[in-house]
């Protein structure tokens, strides 16, 4: 939800987020989160988060370790932008959904609980 080297900037969406039919519900999940993080944050008395180095590694880890190969699917679609107009060819195909945390909304909603239960902000670094 948030890159390194871009203190404060929060991203929502599908990008590597559990993924629901409900959009609405998605986005209220990681506005929680987010609004967890920046609550935290002010308690500490930061002016700036991002992830760490580590935390951000850990996580593209995850997530490719956690992907499912969709590319037969999106060849088989109709062609268009997310299928390079059906010309497939590897890098040509990717998921419109970007690299979503393909165990669903559910585990992420239960893997957010989880990390904020600790509530050491694993993975993080304040600023002031």
């Amino acid at each position: 939800m948030t890159t390194r080297g871009f203190p404060n900037q929060f991203h929502t969406g599908f990008i590597q987020g559990g993924v629901a039919a409900n959009t609405t519900a998605m986005l209220q999940q990681q506005a929680e989160h987010i609004a967890y993080i920046v609550s935290e944050a002010c308690k500490r008395g930061a002016t700036t988060v991002e992830p760490s180095q580590e935390g951000q590694d850990e996580w593209i880890k995850t997530i490719r370790e956690t992907t499912v190969d969709t590319s037969a699917f999106d060849l088989s679609c109709t062609p268009g932008y997310y299928n390079n107009e059906g010309g497939g060819g590897g890098e040509g195909i990717r998921s419109h959904l970007g690299e979503p945390f393909m165990p669903g909304f559910y585990v992420f909603d239960d893997l957010l609980t989880q990390w904020r239960e600790k509530g050491n902000l694993d993975g993080l670094v304040l600023g002031k």
